[in-house]
């Protein structure tokens, strides 16, 4: 049996801070502080862009998400 996978419709696409923050389930705030950090993000038409697939990895490696198993 295949594995079923399941991709957001944000995972590539370019997203500004609010909508990151959605994603994320966050405020836009901690989107902008994590920003400062050195978290990745490109100027497009003089405005920050996010992409979840370079952002998420980021994050993991940072500790700011922590994959949760049922039972740990």
């Amino acid at each position: 049996m295949s594995e079923v996978v399941f991709i957001s419709k944000f995972e590539d696409c370019w997203l500004d801070k609010n909508h990151l923050a959605e994603y994320f389930d966050c405020s836009p705030r901690w989107i902008v502080a994590k920003y400062e950090e050195g978290m990745p993000a490109s100027e497009i038409a003089g405005r920050l862009k996010f992409k979840v697939s370079v952002v998420e990895p980021w994050l993991e490696e940072r500790g700011e998400i922590k994959r949760k198993t049922k039972g740990a």
